[in-house]
């Protein structure tokens, strides 16, 4: 009787061991793209391995993109440095598919890179540039999120020399630099280009931040909120901004907000308040104190007693010790620094897949300066969306709105004059009336509303048309307005008041065209190649005015108010320029050990005049990942990484 049960196991053992041979017989055509979880980026290089012990059977292209034959059931693991391994086993079900690789911490060797409008991982970059993510810009709220990068990219140097809310400060990567803040010591503004979502900012023109006085002194980069940037690229020397031409002789930022991908719609919500206080102040010597030490000097270091008696008995202050207006002890340093609370406020509604994405963005900022009557607002609203119904066509469209909003003082951001000369006055003096230079008694009362409207819009349009054949489109467009009304009353200016109204506003358009081309011979060798030409224009018109003889403090207008006390009109910075650049590039990349690349571009400028001609832009660089050579990874094992870089260019 148990013949047939054992006869019937037999057969069954036979029959799953032949399935799981048929099974391991049946090869499917997968295929799919590899990305970044956190930036939605194609990851380039990515090893798919499959089998015990793992066997690599295929590696994505520069898109991130695989495509290949396996077998039923296959064990895939899709693996690259520093990054988390990512397993998939194949079904049946399975034709196309999109893997989403999570950084594990330890991947600043292979993290993206940005060399002129093209992303690479930093093991085949072959230009100096640096990548800071979002996340470590989000922690410390700031008015102004450049101030976040000093220290963390190294050559880039981050001066805050006017401690105004909202203000620029200087930006030195490549260009001059001083530390002589004399009144005439300034040098020309030599701040890189800034690259918002593809549209390039100049903040060298027309901002107050130590170079110049015109304008409403907002910094345009204020006006992005840091809880929206995803990640910050700083490209350096020429090879890796050999794409952006003349523009870019001082180096590149480049400015990248974050993307919505999220399958369930997310509203979040984050709110943080925090205080600002002044450094240590000078320490003061008050009231009695400074009367003796000052007398003591005076009968020390005059040429005679009598001298020196006479000194003393005119400067009342000194001498006429039992009146109470000379015998204060006030410390004018606390009449005019304070601390001040301030906070700041986001909300994100972001969702959608890989297909269609997007995601809105409000921000609110306020905080005070720890000057009296300094502050600084912000009022941003962003949007984007990203349209990818194949493979084979992105687009990409983002909006945002700024309004920035700010107060300057009693005087210029750099050296705050009235309040230099209201912090050295005698301690002996009350606080409470003494009036005396102006605007040292009444320095909160000058009303300055200095307003900048800043709208960037961009639309990128990508469509492979033929396998390895890529046209892209870039339009971007940018349009700042800026007011800047200023009221000084007339009880701290001689019994005159004076008004003073400037209005600028700028654009920037900007076009791009790019065709290019990727192949990949026997999985080992990649070529990539391309061309494009680039167009800009943009404008700059100014008006200011400052009229004096106002009927009364409460009436500050109308502005034609005794028209021969004004003066004014458009200032001589105007401008009206056209940029045309055109150019291309080549890599060469074998295995990934050698890469090697040519950069070219020509431009011309309509400030230049007709007869200037184009200048030229050319850019060569290689990079050799030794520690990928078989002799290394043999008799030296423990090196993980290694590579030599070079570069030559001219801007």
């Amino acid at each position: 009787m148990r013949l047939p049960y054992l006869t019937f196991l037999f057969i069954l053992v036979a029959g799953l061991w032949s399935n799981a041979g048929a099974q391991d017989s049946v090869r499917v055509r997968l295929k799919g793209r590899v990305l970044d979880k956190d930036l939605h980026t194609g990851k380039t290089n990515v090893t798919i391995s499959s089998g015990k012990p793992p066997k690599a059977i295929g590696i994505t292209d520069e898109n991130g993109n695989f495509n290949f034959n396996v077998a039923l059931g296959s064990n895939l693991v899709f693996s690259h440095t520093g990054y988390t391994a990512y397993t998939h086993i194949v079904t049946a079900a399975d034709s196309t598919l999109e893997i989403l690789l999570e950084q594990s911490g330890g991947g600043s060797m292979q993290e993206i890179r940005v060399e002129g409008y093209r992303n690479k991982t930093r093991d085949v970059a072959t230009g100096s540039s640096a990548s800071v993510s979002g996340k470590a810009l989000q922690d410390v709220p700031v008015s102004n999120v450049v101030e976040l990068l000093q220290g963390k990219v190294a050559g880039l140097d981050v001066q805050n020399n006017n401690g105004s809310p909202g203000g620029m400060g200087t930006i030195n990567l490549r260009g001059s630099s001083s530390i002589n803040v004399s009144a005439d010591g300034f040098l020309t503004p030599t701040s890189p280009l800034f690259v918002v979502d593809g549209v390039p900012i100049d903040v060298n023109s027309g901002y107050d931040y130590g170079f110049q006085s015109s304008g409403p002194g907002i910094s345009p980069i204020a006006l992005i909120p840091p809880e929206d940037i995803q990640k910050i690229d700083v490209l350096r020397d020429a090879s890796a901004t050999a794409q952006y031409g003349s523009r870019a002789a001082y180096g590149v930022i480049i400015i990248t907000t974050k993307r919505g991908l999220s399958k369930i719609p997310i509203v979040q919500y984050s709110g943080q308040f925090f205080l600002n206080t002044p450094p240590k102040l000078r320490d003061v010597v008050g009231g009695l104190e400074e009367r003796m030490r000052r007398v003591n000097a005076i009968l020390q270091y005059d040429s005679s007693l009598a001298s020196a008696m006479a000194l003393i008995n005119i400067n009342t202050p000194l001498s006429d010790s039992l009146n109470p207006y000379y015998n204060n002890s006030t410390n004018w340093q606390d009449l005019f620094y304070r601390t001040t609370f301030n906070q700041t406020h986001t909300v994100q509604v972001y969702g959608g897949d890989r297909n269609f994405n997007y995601k809105t963005n409000l921000n609110y900022y306020s905080q005070d300066g720890i000057i009296q009557n300094t502050g600084f607002k912000r009022y941003t609203l962003s949007m984007n969306a990203l349209y990818q119904p194949s493979e084979s066509f992105r687009a990409l469209i983002n909006l945002q709105g700024a309004l920035g909003q700010r107060q300057a003082g009693s005087g210029a951001n750099l050296t705050q004059d009235e309040l230099n000369s209201a912090v050295r006055s005698s301690s002996l003096l009350p606080a409470s009336i003494y009036s005396g230079a102006g605007s040292v008694f009444n320095f909160d009362a000058i009303r300055s509303n200095n307003k900048s409207a800043n709208i960037l819009g961009s639309l990128d349009i990508q469509w492979q048309f033929v396998k390895g054949l890529t046209a892209r489109n870039n339009f971007s467009y940018n349009f700042n307005s800026g007011t800047e009304d200023v009221y000084v009353p007339s009880y701290i200016n001689n019994n005159n008041a004076e008004g003073t109204t400037q209005y600028d506003r700028r654009y920037v358009l900007n076009n791009r065209s790019s065709l290019d081309f990727v192949q990949m011979i026997k999985e080992v060798f990649q070529i990539s190649a391309g061309g494009f030409s680039e167009i800009s224009a943009e404008g700059l018109r100014a008006n200011r005015s400052v009229l004096s003889g106002f009927p009364n403090d409460d009436i500050e207008g109308p502005i034609g108010y005794n028209p021969q006390l004004s003066r004014g009109g458009v200032l001589n910075n105007l401008f009206d320029k056209r940029l045309h650049g055109f150019g291309g590039y080549a890599t060469f990349n074998w295995d990934t050990k050698y890469v090697l690349d040519f950069n070219y571009r020509r431009d011309a400028t309509s400030t230049n005049g007709a007869n200037a001609g184009y200048t030229v832009n050319p850019a060569i660089s290689a990079r050799w990942n030794f520690a990928r050579e078989k002799f290394i990874a043999n008799n030296l094992g423990f090196i993980k990484f290694g590579a030599f870089r070079g570069s030559w260019g001219k801007i």
